[in-house]
């Protein structure tokens, strides 16, 4: 039977520089054993390893500044499963952090003040499924981040300070099959943006307020792609632009601000593929068969 252990979280004041109101900020770790602990050193103190079941921690919302590499070291927390370190103020994870954590699979540092990341700090999550790195002013993304990771198959990242994708940023996510964009600065994709990427089936990118164009096979190297949604200002579609996409079933495009949609768009598209399109602009729009017979267009 599933119980919560609760936890005080002003146990953490002595790893993290963060000042934390015990009386307002109370989370769970969910374990298959009946344990409750009120102390202020129970996270200190907690060992994980002789639960059975999947340990699960959750220190969203508390203003957390710093995670040193102490935090999470040594067997304690070999079995943790999930760890939710999401909506928080850290500026800095130390390096070696998460090196203990490796029955690890999902793991949220979304929604901090993360500007930088040492490029080993994930290497030995070798069991990580999900990883959430969104909302965080990282300027860059540094593709050793991912060497060793995988297992993973759900990455969702962005931040509006990341203004261009390196054409390689991606190339060790081969086992990768949903991505999320959201929130960067960009005006166009590289063409290349996702080569390495041969498992991915959903790419959602949305929230980007500066990206205008999709450009000539653009998705080149996504042949498993199935669903494909885009939300963003999206004034132009060039010729072709969805040409490899040959796994393709459906394509959303919202919010944009196309004007015109072309049979030339889509050429290359297999037949029996729906694409939906949302524009508030949109004052043209053309029956769109291809090469391969019919493709089936909505636009509203």
């Amino acid at each position: 039977m599933q119980s919560y252990l609760l936890l005080i979280l002003a146990a953490f004041s002595s790893h993290l520089n963060s000042m934390i109101d015990a009386q307002s900020y109370t989370k769970h770790v969910k374990y298959d054993v009946s344990c409750w602990c009120r102390s202020r050193q129970s996270l200190i103190t907690a060992d994980l390893s002789s639960y059975n079941g999947e340990a699960k921690i959750d220190l969203s919302w508390n203003s957390l500044t710093r995670i040193d590499a102490q935090t999470f070291s040594g067997s304690r927390f070999s079995k943790l499963v999930t760890l939710d370190l999401s909506h928080n103020s850290i500026t800095r994870i130390e390096p070696a952090s998460f090196d203990s954590l490796t029955s690890l699979q999902t793991l949220h540092l979304d929604s901090n003040s993360l500007s930088s990341l040492d490029a080993d700090l994930f290497q030995k999550l070798t069991n990580l499924q999900q990883l959430w790195l969104s909302n965080n002013p990282l300027a860059n993304l540094d593709k050793r981040l991912f060497r060793n990771l995988f297992a993973l198959k759900t990455f969702g990242f962005g931040n509006p300070e990341l203004s261009r994708l390196a054409a390689d940023t991606f190339s060790d996510m081969r086992n990768v099959q949903t991505l999320y964009i959201t929130n960067l600065s960009l005006e166009k994709l590289e063409k290349n943006s996702f080569a390495g990427m041969t498992s991915l089936s959903k790419l959602y990118i949305s929230e980007c307020p500066k990206l205008s164009t999709l450009q000539t096979d653009q998705f080149s190297s996504l042949t498993g792609l199935t669903n494909l949604y885009i939300t963003s200002p999206i004034s132009k579609i060039e010729d072709f632009a969805f040409r490899s996409l040959s796994s393709i079933q459906n394509i959303y495009l919202s919010s944009t601000q196309i004007s015109a949609v072309t049979r030339a768009q889509f050429n290359g598209i297999c037949k029996n593929k729906v694409i939906y399109i949302r524009s508030q602009t949109l004052t043209y729009a053309d029956s769109c068969p291809n090469t391969s017979g019919q493709v089936n267009v909505y636009v509203s």
